[in-house]
């Protein structure tokens, strides 16, 4: 190898000597660049370098602390062929790496090119290429490829090209760089941190000197392919020509080679020989694993005679074992770090070696490592039985079924032996989509027959005599046609997987075996290497009885290799219907590699006569030549080429299978679709004739319930469904009627409480100033006993007036006639006013006023209907608050209106009648209405004025602690006035049914919730549908709930309608 880069060198050399080779005594000065003059005198200049800490073998410190390795003798020697000395100092590399930066220093003497280096280096040619490696401990066994590093703790030298790998290529998100690689492998074998990485070679020198034992390099990374330079300061080209030139020569001279076997020869004959050995190792590890395996599996089946594949699947101790003799390869203990690594250690001579790499180490892996990369699965399922019910022997078995590829027909190699039998998959067609649309298909046909039968049990417990005679056709009618498509879908199933049967017997017969046999064939070539090279190893020791035993073992293998090869697969081929393209390329691979396997069988032969004379050198030189390595090779080649040439025939067949199952599963897709859209058709044209004309009746219903009375249906039918709908419109034909009259009588009343009050108004100006004349003795004078007769009818004319005034107001709310002037203007004007003037009201009673308000915009508004319901609820608040109380008002801008709060600290109100305040002429029974004389209209007026402008009002209120009323006002003004119903509401006899009716379904939240809506939006029916609708949505209640409660509410104001006195009876009331 050395030779090879030394030639390489020297080509690559020659360009820089051509200067030189015209001017042989010109040699420009690194530093000054001037010539110096060689002049035969050994005229030399003294060049400054530096080498870092252990960095064996190139970079090492000796006893006494001068610097030396390979690197640093080859500079050395170098430098002196072209008349140059150099002097070293010791230290980290980080540091002299940053003085050759600044210039403190010229040359370096190991350099690893890299992307990072270029801008402030330059570089000789290389001088040597090594590989890095990653290293772990030996107990590590969660890093199996580089990708596994992303999140691990990996150590590197800081500065050092490992450093900038790592970086370069984000290995691992947490990177930590030491000042030496000593330090980063004592801390590794400490158990700190989980990797390092750094060039192999170094790294195996650096554990062997500081007698780490737990420390192995794991995976070799090529990509990691460093060239080793000399490098000087970016720009000194002169000196850069010098180092090119002192590299030539001593290449020329021999000089490099001398240096090459002192420091590195040794060390790869030594790693070779290891490799070897473990070659050795692992052979005779995975064949008595297998045997280990296979073992345990045949006991454990044969103690359980009745399992099934599905049971086996299950079984969490039938898949450890099985598991383990699989792995991810196909190959027992190929990836089985437990049992190879312990075996590795148990030789003194042997490091340890990570098994990830044990495919670039032996050949007859190839294989093997190739199919795990290219992610084969198992899939299907294998029989592990004989045809008369015995257990399989000699056979190794795996139980896991890829669930991502169950529905595809495929068959796979599952597991093999060592020895000379081998096992296939048993396939079965197991698509899930098949089995899922017959399930569908019988659903439906259930829920087609359960809903039929359903609906003729319920007709028959009406009073009805149901027609059900065209129905039982229909459910006749639908069941054929289901149960031909079926028949159509079972039978198209069978055919194609009797077909699809057929290519399965020729795989299972004749090409899958073959394709086994490939696999065993590999299996024998890799015993016959291993039982060579370990008799090898015993004979080095001086065992020849176990030399002898390899050598039987060898005998046994190359006849079973020769049968396989002469006679088996040759058979198999004649029997193969292959493509003859295919099957002729095969026999030419199995021709080659009998003679190659006689070429080699023929080394191997050779080497055991070697031993058997006690001449283990001349058996080491024939295992270890070079023609015996170029026929592994070849083998190896051969082996892949006859594998591919397997998996291609195998593709063939799979692709086959492939179209041949997507064919089934189309037809059966075909099928079945067509049985579910059949069967949906079925039900909708049944449902649609049994409930058109219902969805007709339920359509109409809602629009009566929209108050649209002229709703009608046109149920043709022929059957009850006909009938009730005749009903429904002679029904709503009366509702029309009764809705007219209720229309006139609204009108009448309107009008009459209206025309009432007016002309009632009318005479009572005229009385109350002949009154006042006579309090005023515009008449004469008045005695005592006069002037207190005349004040209580002036007192009550007074109040008999306000009354009216109410009613008319009223009226005018609920005739949609109540008068509005909008302006734009500052409300908190008015407020102000309207505050200084109720405080002379009662003022006796020494009430303190507040007012807290945010800055008001100006807006459109009606500052006298808004002052109005104000001074109405401030007048309130006075006369129920205690002598010495307050009053806050309390006026919010929010979104999109303006929010007033008018809070007292009065006697307050029970909470069963607070949403009555608000309707005419209530009065609580300890209230002081009756001592202030009020009409009991105030509040319902205030009412009307606020929900006119598309405002709300309403209380909050506790006995004894108070009351809080609060009204709010759109900043945009109302543009229609609509009508609101005041007088004669019967809303407080459905208030406590509506409250149960919120208990029973909300539980204990449902009375706090209807305190809510009786507050603050009434106890409208609509509404309350709204906010059902809203914690519906919320997830509060259930969908079955929802409906229940919108049910129980309706039936509580359809209650509550039954029991309203008629119109007319209203009408003679207010007459009396």
């Amino acid at each position: 190898m050395h030779k090879k880069m030394a030639y390489s060198l020297a080509i690559i050399l020659l360009v820089s000597s051509i200067t030189l080779f015209f001017h042989p005594d010109l040699i420009d000065h690194p530093l000054t660049g001037h010539a110096v003059l060689d002049t035969g005198d050994n005229i030399t200049q003294r060049i400054t370098s530096a080498s870092e800490y252990d960095y064996p073998p190139f970079s090492i410190v000796d006893e006494d602390g001068n610097a030396g390795g390979f690197s640093v003798e080859l500079l050395t020697a170098a430098l002196d062929a072209v008349g140059y000395d150099v002097s070293f100092y010791v230290g980290p590399w980080s540091e002299i790496k940053e003085d050759l930066t600044q210039g403190s220093i010229q040359v370096l003497p190991l350099v690893g090119r890299t992307p990072e280096r270029e801008p402030i280096f330059d570089f000789t040619v290389p001088y040597i290429t090594l590989n890095g490696a990653i290293f772990i401990r030996d107990d590590e066994k969660n890093i199996i490829v580089i990708e596994d590093l992303k999140d691990k703790e990996v150590l590197v030298m800081k500065g050092d090209n490992a450093e900038e790998y790592a970086l370069r290529n984000n290995i691992s998100s947490n990177i930590i760089s030491l000042d030496t690689y000593q330090e980063a492998f004592r801390l590794l074998s400490s158990g700190k941190y989980d990797a390092i990485i750094a060039q192999k070679l170094i790294g195996q020198q650096l554990i062997s000197k500081l007698g780490i034992e737990n420390v192995i390099p794991a995976i070799e990374i090529k990509e990691f392919k460093q060239d080793f330079t000399f490098a000087v300061k970016d720009g000194n080209s002169g000196l850069l020509e010098i180092l090119n030139e002192g590299l030539s020569r001593i290449i020329s001279d021999g000089t490099y080679d001398k240096i090459y076997d002192r420091w590195l020869s040794d060390l790869l004959v030594q790693a070779f020989k290891k490799e070897t050995e473990l070659q050795i190792l692992a052979q005779s590890s995975i064949k008595q694993k297998a045997k280990d395996v296979a073992k345990q599996i045949e006991i454990y089946l044969k103690s359980n005679p009745q399992i099934t594949i599905d049971d086996l699947k299950k079984d969490p101790y039938f898949n450890s074992i099985a598991v383990q003799s699989v792995g991810k390869t196909g190959y027992t203990a190929v990836t089985d770090y437990d049992t190879l690594v312990p075996i590795a250690h148990s030789n003194p001579d042997i490091v340890g070696i990570y098994l990830g790499t044990l495919a670039d180490i032996l050949p007859g892996f190839w294989n093997i490592m190739s199919r795990t990369k290219g992610g084969y699965d198992s899939e299907g399922f294998y029989d592990w039985k004989e045809p008369d019910g015995s257990i399989k022997q000699k056979y190794m078995y795996i139980a896991v079924v890829d669930a991502k590829t169950a529905d595809r027909v495929g068959l796979h190699v599952a597991a093999t032996t060592y020895l000379d039998d081998y096992a296939v998959i048993e396939n079965k067609i197991t698509s899930p989509w098949i089995n899922l649309l017959l399930i569908v298909s019988g659903l439906l046909i259930a829920l087609l027959t359960i809903t039929i039968v359903v609906i003729q049990k319920r007709a028959r417990k009406t009073e009805y005599k149901v027609r059900t005679f065209s129905i039982r056709k229909k459910l006749l009618f639908s069941f054929g046609l289901i149960i031909i498509l079926m028949a159509a879908m079972i039978s198209a199933t069978y055919l194609l997987n009797r077909y699809i049967s057929q290519d399965i017997d020729r795989l299972k017969e004749v090409e899958k075996p073959l394709e086994l046999k490939v696999e065993q064939i590999i299996g024998y070539d890799a015993i016959l290497t291993g039982n060579a090279h370990n008799a090898l190893l015993h004979a080095m020791k001086g065992n020849w009885t176990m030399m002898q035993r390899h050598d039987e073992i060898y005998a046994q293998a190359d006849a079973a290799l020769t049968r396989l090869l002469e006679v088996d697969t040759k058979e198999l081929l004649e029997k193969s219907i292959r493509p003859k393209e295919i099957r002729d390329r095969v026999d030419a691979y199995r021709t080659r590699l009998d003679a190659v396997n006689m070429e080699l069988v023929n080394f191997e032969r050779k080497a055991f006569d070697a031993m058997d004379k006690k001449d283990p050198e001349t058996a080491y030189n024939l295992l270890l030549s070079d023609q015996y390595r170029a026929y592994k090779e070849e083998l190896s080649q051969l082996y892949k080429s006859w594998s591919d040439a397997e998996k291609e025939v195998s593709v063939i067949y799979d692709l086959k299978i492939a179209r041949n199952t997507n064919l089934v599963i189309w037809i059966n897709l075909i099928i079945g679709i067509s049985t579910v859209i059949a069967a949906l058709v079925i039900a909708q044209l049944m449902s649609a004739s049994i409930l058109k004309p219902i969805n007709n009746l339920y359509k109409a219903t809602q629009e009566v319930e929209k108050k649209n009375f002229k709703a009608r249906v046109d149920i043709r039918s022929g059957d009850e469904l006909e009938e009730l709908g005749a009903m429904f419109n002679r029904t709503t034909s009366a509702l029309a009627q009764m809705d007219e009259e209720h229309e006139q009588l609204e009108k009448a009343k309107t009008e009459f409480i209206s025309i009432t009050s007016h002309e009632l108004r009318s005479p009572m100006t005229p009385m109350r100033a002949q009154l006042q004349m006579l309090m005023g003795s515009y008449f004469g004078k008045l005695n005592a006993r006069q002037r207190s007769s005349l004040d209580i009818i002036l007192r009550n004319t007074e109040r008999l007036d306000k009354i009216i005034v109410d009613f008319l107001e009223i009226s005018r709310i609920e005739a949609a006639r109540l008068k509005f002037s909008f302006i734009k203007t500052d409300l908190m004007d008015h407020v102000n006013r309207l505050i200084q003037e109720m405080e002379n009201f009662l003022p006796e009673k020494k009430i303190k006023i507040t007012l807290k308000a945010d800055k008001l915009p100006v807006f459109e508004v009606d500052p006298d209907r808004v002052m109005q319901v104000l001074r109405n609820l401030v007048n309130n608040a006075k006369k129920f608050t205690p002598d010495n109380g307050a009053i806050t008002i309390t006026i919010k801008s929010q979104h999109d209106n303006v929010l007033f709060i008018v809070k007292d600290t009065g006697i307050g109100i029970e909470n069963d009648h607070l949403l009555k305040v608000f309707e005419p002429f209530f009065q609580e029974e300890h209230t002081l209405y009756r001592k202030y004389q009020g009409t009991g209209l105030g509040l319902a007026i205030c009412k009307g004025i606020v929900e006119s402008q598309n405002g709300k009002i309403w209380i909050e209120s506790e006995r004894d602690k108070g009351s809080t009323f609060y009204f709010t006002i759109p900043y945009e003004p109302v543009k229609e006035i609509r009508p609101i119903k005041l007088l004669f509401s019967k809303q407080e006899d459905i208030g406590p049914k509506i409250k149960a009716v919120f208990s029973d379904i909300l539980g204990p939240m449902g009375e706090s919730e209807f305190r809510v809506i009786e507050q603050q939006i009434g106890l409208n029916k609509g509404k309350i549908y709204n906010y059902i609708d809203q914690i519906s949505d919320k997830g509060i209640i259930e969908e079955a709930k929802k409906q229940e409660f919108k049910d129980k509410i309706s039936n509580v104001f359809r209650e509550d309608d039954s029991k309203k006195k008629p119109e007319k009876e209203i009408i003679e009331f207010l007459k009396k």
